[in-house]
């Protein structure tokens, strides 16, 4: 499982987007999002190496990346 603490200034859409190898694995969008913790079951993906990007009203905002082993 992963969390992302999320907490911006006002609420806000927002997309969360998991890629591996440049292609969409999962898209999570939120209308109108307030402080929230956020959480991923990630235990279904292959091994391998992930990204997780968090859009904030269409601009890219944070990027994780993280090893599925």
């Amino acid at each position: 499982m992963i969390y992302i603490d999320f907490h911006p200034d006002l609420p806000a859409s927002t997309e969360v987007i998991i890629t591996a190898d440049g292609v969409v694995v999962e898209t999570h969008r939120y209308v109108s999002l307030k402080a929230a913790k956020l959480p991923y079951d990630v235990s279904y993906l292959r091994p391998g190496r992930y990204i997780m990007e968090v859009m904030i009203d269409g601009e890219s905002r944070f990027k994780r990346r993280f090893n599925k082993e």
